[in-house]
């Protein structure tokens, strides 16, 4: 899978020359020629999603560290709600750990948006068609309430299996920060997803171990997830991840109990799966492709009809590994 095109998903407005402010659209094409000079971010904030009959499903504080190097690099930290988890992509693959259970796991995919997306998704503001300047909000950033012009519009479709979002930014005029944005009619969900954020800091050094995932003390892997492998083949029902249909993010995870046969010895290994996610991210049609037995498979599979991911457009195929460790 290619990464996205930087000029298009970080195309990040952070800032532009003096715009004519009714001139939403020279506002936003200049805005993405500021984000383009970038090379690092670090951002936090709180993500809201919402019904929209404006009922609130979740919120959650997140950090964000982005890098534009030889391998693009991001790390995402969910601090609060139901599920804190850290996600990190080193430009080759991507770890997802979960505080809670203290467990983690590997996904193999050369990605970064995943990591990235509170910023990443603010390139829709250079997508916008029919732009307009809608007025004036007030937003908490560090600190103190500061006032930001809205920009809204409409983003048309990428893919045929993308439905018309709508899509609005609130800019402070003084500083030209985004503080807060919001997406509506997502095809996943229809709901609307908004970002405010309280810091953003634009070329700060980085330092690469935020980049490098690093085990907690304790912490137990639980398996691998491979979206690209060769072994994840269409089926009638799904179909393989592409630029079309990206793979869905991992939400939570359920490590897999040994069976008591199993826990007398000392059989460890992985048993390997082919997996369909399907639209509400439930996992279904679990096939072994590697057994262990000793009613190891069967605890695996358990296990992986336990995991859930975030919503997709259509049912996609996976590999995935379940790891049992020694007694």
């Amino acid at each position: 899978m290619r990464k996205e095109s930087l000029s298009i998903f970080f195309a990040v407005a952070l800032g532009w020359a003096q715009t004519p402010t009714n001139d939403a659209a020279s506002m936003a094409t200049e805005a993405a020629v500021f984000a383009r000079d970038a090379t690092s971010w670090l951002a936090e904030g709180q993500m809201t999603v919402t019904d929209l009959d404006g009922k609130e499903q979740s919120a959650e504080r997140f950090r964000i560290a982005f890098q534009k190097s030889a391998r693009t690099r991001a790390r995402l930290e969910i601090t609060t709600g139901a599920n804190p988890f850290i996600r990190v992509c080193d430009g080759i693959s991507q770890w997802n750990y979960y505080t809670k259970s203290n467990t983690y796991i590997k996904i193999l995919l050369p990605q970064f948006s995943s990591c990235a997306y509170p910023i990443t998704k603010m390139g829709l503001l250079n997508l916008l068609q029919s732009s307009v300047v809608a007025g004036n909000e007030r937003v908490l950033f560090e600190d103190r309430q500061r006032e930001c012009k809205v920009l809204r519009g409409q983003v048309a479709p990428t893919f045929p299996s993308q439905t018309t979002r709508t899509f609005a930014a609130c800019v402070e005029p003084s500083t030209k920060l985004i503080l807060r944005y919001q997406i509506e009619g997502e095809p996943t969900s229809g709901r609307k997803t908004i970002f405010t954020f309280t810091s953003i800091r634009r070329n700060p050094q980085l330092d690469s171990s935020l980049f490098q995932f690093s085990p907690p003390d304790g912490s137990k892997e639980i398996g691998v997830i491979s979206w690209l492998d060769p072994m994840a083949r269409p089926t009638k029902s799904a179909v393989q991840a592409s630029n079309e249909y990206f793979p869905p993010n991992l939400v939570s995870i359920v490590a897999p109990e040994r069976t008591r046969e199993a826990s007398s010895k000392t059989i460890q290994g992985t048993v390997v799966f082919h997996v369909e996610i399907q639209t509400d991210g439930k996992p279904s049609s679990v096939q072994v492709i590697q057994s262990l037995g000793t009613g190891l498979d069967e605890n695996a599979a358990k296990a992986v009809r336990q995991w859930r991911f975030s919503p997709t457009v259509k049912p996609l195929v996976t590999v995935i590994g379940v790891n049992f460790q020694g007694p």
